[in-house]
């Protein structure tokens, strides 16, 4: 959200941003020029009520265009596309299209019949086929929450890692002992490869390519931008033009290291490393303006940014401390020494590469994350010194 208001904002374009939590970075930026939070707060709880907020804010003078930025608005926006639509466009794919990548089982079987490789699969409906499941998918492998909407996330998480049958016994009777279950596919072990993509009536217009060079708790911290590659390249057309695809999507792709590619995901709104995109030269929230609110098809740029890095700062923190701790993704293969680590982390403030969230002329949410973050280690190292007391007086 923070790259995409700085994108708008530098080129002069209003907005406003619906529903922004308080601890947001974006909402200590400076290029935050309006907020409009829906009341009572608890509206944003409700995806109803939210989505007739998001009607009532849609029907003000001078909206031209809905934008949303995370799969639980682009699930509401898009039930109440009809009305949003009497008076402003949203920026989003069609209906079938937006329901198919929010359900990780539906967009992986469409992935499979279009040729797609994917991770091997079990669809788990009982707990006495856990043993089926490891001599299926084998060890380790990862449970996924299959829904990405509002009301489907009951599971409690968003995807886990088993390395035995006890551990996936123990998890699932921990988060869902009667169902619904989650989706079990082997864990990858490789480099994460994402094409970053436009859309028009399902035809891929622009896109380019990053390769994941650290990840962290499931998230990249930082990146490089690559090639277009023609395989992964054809795997994105194929799934954006299958479903019709308008506007920005994100389709994901692990690559292994013998070379075998297997697809993850495809997600229809900006992605967390967007600030990157925009550094490299490819300005996707300016092109959804410009798409959705002028009838413009975007152009790539002229130059690719090929070799251009970025970093989300706080996230290289967290994965530093991670390795300091021996701790690392669990699709990561390549490790380090603290030493190179420390190094790697200190080596990414170089000007060359370029920052997810900072900006020289916008630097309170970089602060204001750091601070959160910092806000939390103490917050659980308190919270871990309570426990020990107690057990102290227990034993």
């Amino acid at each position: 959200m923070l790259a995409a208001g700085r994108s708008l904002s530098d080129r002069g374009i209003g907005f406003a941003a619906i529903g922004l939590s308080p601890a947001s970075a974006f909402a200590w930026s400076r290029h935050l020029r309006g907020r409009i939070v829906p009341t009572p707060v608890d509206v944003k709880l409700d995806p109803d009520r939210l989505g007739e907020f998001v009607v009532e804010v849609a029907a003000r003078p001078g909206v031209e265009v809905v934008v949303p930025l995370t799969d639980r608005a682009l699930e509401v926006c898009d039930r109440h596309r009809a009305r949003i639509e009497v008076n402003a466009r949203l920026a989003a794919p069609p209906s079938h299209a937006v329901r198919d990548v929010l359900d990780k089982r539906a967009n992986l079987e469409r992935a499979r019949r279009l040729g797609i490789p994917c991770p091997e699969q079990f669809d788990l409906e009982s707990l006495d086929q856990i043993v089926d499941l490891a001599e299926t998918v084998g060890f380790p492998l990862v449970l996924k929450n299959p829904s990405r909407t509002a009301v489907g996330r009951t599971l409690g998480f968003s995807w886990l890692v088993a390395d035995s049958e006890e551990e996936v016994r123990r998890l699932l009777l921990r988060h869902c002992p009667d169902g619904p279950y989650p989706l079990v596919q082997r864990l990858i072990r490789g480099t994460v490869h994402n094409i970053c993509c436009f859309a028009v009536r399902g035809e891929l217009v622009v896109a380019h390519q990053y390769e994941a060079r650290r990840r962290t708790r499931g998230l990249t911290t930082y990146r490089e931008v690559v090639p277009l590659a023609s395989r992964l390249r054809g795997h994105a057309e194929s799934m954006l033009r299958d479903l019709g695809w308008e506007g920005v999507a994100h389709v994901g792709f692990f690559v292994e290291p013998n070379g075998d590619v297997r697809y993850m995901e495809t997600n229809g709104r900006l992605w967390a490393s967007v600030a990157g995109s925009i550094a490299s030269g490819w300005d996707f929230p300016f092109w959804i303006y410009e798409y959705f609110g002028l009838d413009r098809v975007p152009v790539a740029p002229s130059q690719g940014g090929i070799g251009r890095r970025s970093r989300w700062h706080y996230g290289e923190l967290m994965w530093l401390a991670d390795v300091l701790r021996g701790r690392y993704d669990a699709s990561t293969i390549e490790r380090t020494t603290r030493w190179r680590a420390v190094v790697d982390y200190f080596a990414g403030f170089s000007p060359r590469v370029a920052a997810d969230v900072f900006r020289l002329d916008d630097p309170t949410p970089e602060l204001m994350e750091h601070l959160r973050g910092l806000r939390g280690v103490v917050a659980n190292a308190v919270r871990g010194v309570g426990r020990s007391r107690r057990m102290g007086r227990i034993s």
